[in-house]
């Protein structure tokens, strides 16, 4: 469960000390409620998430596809036909936009319906082109790659 406000952040606005943590079960329960009406109402997703989503083909534009979730950062493109898109004939046109170049388009075999499959993290941001922050960490080799 995630919550698009802390706990510090209610106790505070509702007037409860910091460190007063006996309400914060229901607190929580509240945030959590909350969270869940605002992506609702909005339609969209405030936490980042890896999806691989299908989309229709539109035959009126063939190398435009207006995806149905926003997207924040482009993995891969597969074609109705199985074939992979090259990534340098992708342009990503602000969060909801995937445009083909270089004489690209997107094709299908048997139906244009969710024939389009882009994988990807998927969210809101409303600085989309700054959504990431690159910290220049790296990777240290001795990460375990099960849980202790």
């Amino acid at each position: 469960m995630y919550v698009l406000a802390t706990l510090y952040a209610l106790r505070q606005h509702i007037g409860l000390e910091a460190n007063d943590t006996s309400e914060d079960m229901r607190l929580l329960d509240a945030l959590s409620s909350a969270s869940a009406s605002i992506e609702r109402y909005t339609q969209r997703h405030f936490l980042p998430y890896q999806k691989s989503i299908a989309h229709t083909i539109n035959l009126q534009n063939r190398r435009e596809l207006l995806l149905s979730e926003d997207l924040l950062s482009l993995q891969s493109v597969t074609n109705g036909d199985g074939t992979s898109i090259a990534s340098e004939d992708i342009r990503q046109v602000a969060m909801s936009i995937l445009t083909l170049v270089n004489g690209a388009q997107f094709i299908y075999d048997n139906s244009i319906e969710k024939a389009i499959t882009v994988t990807g993290l998927w969210g809101y941001n409303p600085n989309w082109e700054a959504a990431w922050v690159y910290s220049s960490d790296t990777v240290q080799n001795d990460l375990l790659s099960t849980y202790a």
